[in-house]
C-alpha cells in the first residue's frame, strides 16, 4: 500500500501559538495546478506539530488523486488575523507494510 508522509522542517516544530492553532484552508498539488480545497487544524505533541486532514485530501483513491504538494493558508501576524501567507509542504512518498 503507498502512503504519502509530510516533510516537517524544524520552523514548524515549535509550539504554535494560539493564532496558529486555528483551522486552515488546504490546496492539494499536482504537478502545480490545484486539485482542489480542504481544511485542516494543527496538533502539537511534546516538540512535534502535526497537520490534521482528511484522508482524501492527500489520497482519494475513488479519483486517483495524489498530490505532491499541500499549499497552507497561514496566519502571518500574530496581533492582526487578516494579514494570511501561503506556506507550500511537499509530500514524499513512504511504503507502508500490511500483515
Amino acid at each position: 500500500m503507498e502512503g504519502r508522509r509530510a516533510i516537517v522542517t524544524r520552523e514548524m516544530r515549535v509550539p504554535p501559538n494560539p493564532v496558529v492553532v486555528t483551522v486552515s484552508i488546504v490546496r492539494p498539488l499536482k504537478g502545480g495546478i490545484i486539485a482542489g480545497s480542504a481544511t485542516a487544524f494543527f496538533y502539537c505533541r511534546g516538540e512535534e506539530l502535526f497537520l490534521v486532514t482528511n484522508r482524501h485530501v492527500v489520497r482519494d483513491g475513488d479519483q486517483g488523486q495524489v498530490p505532491d504538494l499541500l499549499r497552507l493558508r497561514l496566519h502571518t501576524d500574530s496581533n492582526n488575523v487578516t494579514k494570511n501567507g501561503d506556506h507550500d509542504v511537499p509530500l514524499c512518498v513512504s511504503v507502508v507494510r500490511g500483515r
